[in-house]
């Protein structure tokens, strides 16, 4: 046991097959022995357990970092099997499904579709991941593997992700059946597009309809339906969603070549909507897209236009550089060449890294090798002022320049110096959470000590970081872990901060996150002043879409305090749908977890998208379960059709009823979740009721095997008390040396 979790021995198995996924899988073997251990099942195992949870959980850190286009390049470069391995060791969730999507796709396109079935296969039966599914699905018809790409459309859940798939399988073969009229299929896809739950998706499908029926010899029936898209998307509001979702459209159809007149009409009217929204950063939130559709429909010259308005807003340059990437894409290198050498004042460094990158790779897939490579060293060279992130994302797309240039051996060496760089980079930042939540279940113990070396530690993490939203983020987070003198004085620093050196876009947000902390740590009368600060705020926003934004912190803030009836009010002041769904489901669970369970049902039934009511559902059952009425909860929970979501009350239901002694009524909720991670976290709510027991222990280990160590702290502290030696070790060790 001791050998397998030595993070020296996994070391050596990465020199030895370029992969974590060797380590990984002796780490499962090893879980697996100690729990079928039919005898004692001691705190000695249980702190051997805790030791292999946190060498794999070091391994998903580094493996976490590896971006999922790194991965597909290895593939290209035909080492199939340490793509797939290095895709298979990322931590369960969205992380590895993005990268197995990657891998899949290269595959595809590689001549491998029995393997990229395999895989698409895997990610599906890990839960909904329609987005991923349909990706590969339309990566095998692309490349002519129709029969793989129809059993993945299977295994397609979402209507609107599996229409995708369909209209690329009409495209590809025609009408099915022989068919010689669409009205059949027409009247069903555009019942699946007009049930979208965004404008920009709506038009999105919309346009893929119409460019279909126009591929297929349709043309009429696509220019009807692109008619009806344009009007729909004319309609949306604010001005900003509706020039997006035009882009959309426009974009859309002019990837599929189809309709391009209209699709150049169109891409002006966006810029024509963009170009009298009033605010310039409104503006500039919707340029992305609307320069993208203007590029790609022949309208460079009004994109720079557009990129000219926003000359005093701060979002100039990168307007331009993105201007620059899709003349790229579009084939227009020397005018993106061009560009980027006038703009080039307005550019930040990581912009101009980033273009130089994109050209790299547009000149080589266009066969133009020497100016490719040219523009993929100065990029390289780019990389080295840049922070460590950034310089590995901008490093894998010289790779990948390098390699569709024909320059296979300098691609493969910066491939290896990449990855062994993102493998073992550190961000000291990203450990906050994890620190503090072990800083948090040592408070109280005999390991005080570790306890305040580990919050001195973190505090210094977070005192590195100069400003920005996210220090006060991790303000928050270390004063939720402190003592409450000390958390008072960190959340003053936190709201000083906030007032004195934020942007003014992030302030009412920052404002919201520390009102909410004051309230969690008890300072309810401090919550409610910063509170009205948010709420006071709104006199000062400049615009309609900034005072939109600084309306919804304002509701999370007066939710941390109680404010629901204030709250409530904001929310009317709202347009967009989708961020009223938002601010309702808050109020919703305020409601729920403050016992007014009958005012947050009322409000959980006005929300109108589907996932965000889900989210209301779950704080209900799980206030259910805090009051004693379990039957009920479950009832609420069944309710919920976003899986995710469900588990999640699944498992605080789980804990619910095992606290209440109905053992058997929780292992048989814990059936019913199927995502690891919150499996794991549900045996561990179980485990905790039970206590310093052989079977706390054995049900601690399980969920040790299935979810990171530091979410189940406080059943660790529950059940082996001792364990939490190990965590002190674990985690002074490492922060000791930074």
């Amino acid at each position: 046991m001791t050998i397998v979790g030595e993070r020296a021995r996994h070391e050596r198995l990465w020199r030895v097959t370029g992969s974590d996924l060797e380590a990984l899988n002796e780490i499962s073997a090893a879980f697996e022995k100690v729990i079928g251990d039919s005898s004692g099942f001691s705190h000695t195992d249980i702190n051997d357990v805790v030791r292999l949870a946190q060498g794999r959980d070091a391994i998903h850190d580094q493996t976490g970092n590896l971006p999922p286009k790194l991965l597909s390049l290895w593939a290209h470069f035909g080492d199939f099997d340490r793509a797939v391995n290095l895709a298979y060791a990322q931590e369960a969730g969205h992380k590895r499904q993005l990268a197995l999507t990657e891998v899949a796709k290269a595959l595809a396109s590689l001549g491998k579709p029995d393997l990229a079935l395999e895989i698409g296969t895997s990610i599906a039966h890990a839960g909904d991941n329609s987005f991923e599914i349909s990706e590969i699905a339309r990566t095998l018809i692309a490349e002519g593997h129709l029969e793989h790409a129809v059993e993945l459309a299977g295994l397609v859940a979402k209507p609107e992700k599996l229409l995708t798939v369909k209209l690329a399988l009409m495209r590809s073969q025609g009408l099915p059946g022989g068919n010689k009229t669409a009205e059949n299929f027409l009247t069903e896809f555009m019942a699946v597009a007009m049930s979208a739950p965004d404008s920009h998706e709506r038009g999105t499908l919309l346009a893929l309809i119409a460019g279909t029926l126009a591929a297929i010899g349709f043309p009429e029936e696509g220019v009807a339906v692109t008619e009806q898209a344009t009007s729909l998307a004319e309609s949306t509001v604010p001005k900003y969603r509706a020039a997006q979702s035009l882009a959309g459209i426009a974009r859309t159809l002019s990837k599929l070549n189809e309709l391009t007149k209209e699709a150049e009409e169109i891409a002006r009217k966006a810029g024509q909507t963009a170009a009298s929204i009033e605010d310039p950063q409104e503006r500039a939130w919707s340029l992305s897209l609307v320069n993208s559709a203007l590029v790609k429909t022949g309208q460079y010259h009004l994109a720079v236009q557009l990129c000219n308005t926003l000359k005093d807003s701060g979002s100039l340059g990168e307007s331009i550089a993105k201007v620059i990437t899709e003349l790229s894409d579009s084939g227009q290198h020397d005018l993106a060449l061009q560009l980027l050498n006038e703009a080039s004042p307005l550019l930040d460094r990581t912009e101009r890294a980033i273009a130089l990158a994109d050209l790299a790779n547009a000149l080589a897939k266009t066969g133009e090798p020497a100016r490719s490579a040219d523009c993929a060293h100065q990029a390289l060279q780019a990389t080295e002022d840049l922070p460590e992130e950034w310089g590995i994302i901008v490093s894998v797309s010289v790779a990948w320049a390098l390699y569709r240039a024909g320059f296979v051996d300098q691609s493969r060496d910066l491939a290896h110096e990449i990855t062994e760089m993102a493998r073992t980079r550190i961000d000291a930042h990203a450990q906050v959470g994890a620190l503090c939540a072990a800083a948090k279940s040592l408070n109280g113990t005999c390991h005080e000590k570790s306890y305040s070396a580990l919050l001195r530690r973190v505090k210094k993490l977070v005192s590195a970081e100069l400003s920005g939203y996210r220090k006060i983020l991790h303000l928050c987070t270390v004063a939720d872990a402190s003592p409450p003198a000390e958390a008072r004085k960190l959340l003053e620093h936190a709201i000083t901060i906030t007032e004195e050196r934020l942007h003014f876009t992030e302030r009412s947000e920052a404002l919201a996150k520390i009102a909410t902390t004051l309230a969690d740590i008890g300072s309810i009368s401090r919550a409610i002043e910063v509170a009205d600060k948010v709420v006071e705020s709104l006199q000062l926003s400049g615009s309609p879409y900034e005072k939109a934004w600084d309306t919804a912190s304002a509701i999370r803030a007066l939710c941390a305090v109680n404010d629901f009836d204030k709250a409530e009010e904001l929310t009317g002041t709202l347009v967009e749908s989708d961020m009223v769904s938002e601010a309702l489901a808050e109020i919703a669970s305020g409601l729920a977890y403050s016992g007014r369970i009958d005012q947050a049902t009322s409000v959980a039934e006005e929300i109108q998208d589907g996932r965000e009511r889900d989210h209301a559902l779950r704080a209900i059952a799980c206030a259910l379960a805090s009051h004693g009425d379990r039957v009920h909860a479950l009832e609420i929970a069944h309710q919920i059709d976003t899986k995710t979501v469900a588990e999640r009350a699944l498992s605080v239901l789980a804990g619910a009823f095992a606290a209440d002694g109905e053992y058997d009524e929780a292992l048989l909720i814990l059936e019913e979740i199927d995502t690891a991670s919150t499996r794991g976290e549900a045996l561990g709510a179980v485990a905790m009721e039970l206590g310093p027991t052989e079977q706390g222990r054995r049900y601690l280990s399980e969920a040790l095997s299935l979810t990171r160590w530091d979410s189940l702290l406080e059943a660790m502290a529950a059940v082996s008390p001792g364990s939490l030696k190990v965590v002190a070790e674990h985690v002074i060790a490492p922060v000791t040396r930074l």
